[in-house]
């Protein structure tokens, strides 16, 4: 009988005693803190790709409808030269190659299109035939890997812009 109430005394005094409780919860909170950071973290990173991606596509699609041989009427895409410029300026800030905005870039990710579209209305100024310029990528986003760890799933950066093209200016 006095171990019976020997075992009740402890197991009470256990209840009671609070040492040690401030390390219990520091434990089973900090996996989730340190997830929720890394989660914030990875959506900034591909926060600012994908921003970088867009300001590249616009950089080239902006380039690309000012280069042409002075008419609004001409056909961007006819000078494969510019439009590897084009494709450059979009992936590496610059008409020759180097370091990418983003890593996993290439400009083999870049495709430059020039749809022509009637001007018939007399909308714009020129030709009644007119060309826009458009820039399109998609990639996958070379993420942090909290993504891929949570299920295997890579977010892919993709964007597109497109500019009337009026030549030099």
């Amino acid at each position: 009988m006095s171990t019976m109430f020997g075992q009740r005394q402890f197991i009470w005094m256990l209840r009671n005693d609070e040492d040690g409780t401030s390390l219990f919860e520091a434990a089973l909170t900090l996996p989730i803190l340190i997830l929720l950071s890394l989660g914030a973290m990875e959506f900034a990173w591909v926060f600012q790709n994908q921003q970088l991606v867009e300001t590249g596509v616009r950089d080239a699609a902006r380039y690309l409808a000012r280069t042409t041989g002075g008419q609004s009427d001409q056909n961007p895409c006819s000078n494969t030269t510019q439009v590897g410029y084009a494709q450059n300026i979009a992936v590496y800030g610059k008409t020759t190659s180097g370091t990418p905005r983003v890593s996993g870039w290439s400009a083999g990710n870049v495709v430059v299109s020039c749809p022509s579209f009637g001007n018939s209305g007399g909308t714009y100024a020129g030709a009644t035939t007119q060309y826009k310029v458009q820039v399109t990528t998609s990639f996958p986003d070379p993420a942090l890997g909290l993504l891929k760890a949570l299920g295997n799933w890579t977010p892919y950066l993709s964007a597109t812009h497109v500019e009337r093209s009026i030549g030099p200016g």
